[in-house]
């Protein structure tokens, strides 16, 4: 659907723009300011809230509009890398049928460490697992493409949280995992809270089995790099408006479709695609690997 530019503006003015004494243009850059602050807010509740600093990841850029704001979002929190996959647009979708199969069954179990009895806490794994590989090749998965993972809920004594531990599978639990166990929790617990006290006893609250089907993946498939140069993708020129820029500055265009790996782009700069827009904001740069996908880097 092509967007009515005359009636946009108008929209923009009469509704926004008016009511807050600014110009439309200057509406809506704030808008698209305050949708960066949102999207970057909700990129540190699963980055930053669960022990992740995003200075140490790159982000990917998923979904039709995202790469319109990611290097605005990359800015708030910390990173200094995007990745637009080949298929953004339909990632979500992609993911879906990429993914493996999984069934999550948690089952209540209070123990605590030291002193947790491993015969009765084995028992309880063998049973639970049972159950999960049942179900789960009921759906019909095959047995050879099917597994089982293991993890506890843990705290220490006295604490209202627990944190998630991944724990040995295959085998019975027996006295020489308890340490390797309970490093992995002192470790999670201090990458959540910042801090872990091994010399305090632990409890474990819960156990849970996942339940894995292993489906067949499409692959990723690597290409010859070609030459910097990406003036064969070229659309032209346009205007574009960045506010650390000052205002409208004209930028080129490129077209997706035409880019070959190895392309660079120097910012700012637009790549279009039927349905994706990526933005090249002032400051960064954007490079096309051997995977096709578009990579985004701030300069130094």
């Amino acid at each position: 659907m092509k967007v009515n530019e005359p009636k946009t503006r108008e929209a923009m003015k009469k509704v926004i723009a008016d009511p807050l004494g600014m110009s439309p243009v200057d509406a809506a850059a704030g808008i698209f300011r305050i949708i960066n602050q949102s999207m970057a807010d909700a990129t540190k509740v699963v980055s930053v809230q669960r022990g992740y600093d995003p200075r140490e990841y790159a982000l990917v850029s998923a979904g039709g509009a995202c790469s319109i704001h990611a290097c605005k979002i990359a800015e708030e929190v910390g990173s200094t890398t995007v990745i637009v996959p080949k298929a953004a647009s339909v990632f979500c979708a992609l993911g879906m049928l990429e993914s493996d199969i999984r069934l999550d069954s948690l089952k209540t179990y209070h123990a605590v460490i030291p002193g947790i009895d491993l015969d009765g806490f084995n028992a309880i794994i063998e049973q639970a697992e049972r159950k999960a590989m049942a179900e789960l090749l009921q759906e019909g998965v095959e047995r050879e493409r099917a597994s089982l993972v293991r993890h506890l809920d843990m705290r220490y004594v006295g604490q209202h949280h627990e944190v998630s531990v991944g724990i040995p599978g295959d085998c019975r639990i027996g006295p020489s995992h308890l340490p390797v166990i309970a490093q992995a929790f002192h470790k999670a617990h201090e990458k959540l809270y910042t801090y872990a006290t091994p010399e305090n006893p632990m409890e474990i609250m819960s156990l849970r089995i996942t339940a894995v089907g292993a489906v067949q993946k499409t692959g990723l498939y690597e290409h010859p790099l070609k030459g910097p140069d990406p003036a064969k993708a070229s659309k032209g020129n346009r205007k574009l408006h960045f506010q650390e820029a000052g205002g409208f500055i004209d930028v080129p265009v490129y077209d997706r479709d035409r880019l070959l790996p190895g392309n660079l782009i120097a910012g700012p700069a637009v790549i279009e695609e039927r349905i994706t827009t990526i933005v090249v904001h002032p400051g960064w740069d954007a490079r096309v690997d051997a995977f096709e996908n578009v990579v985004m880097e701030a300069r130094p």
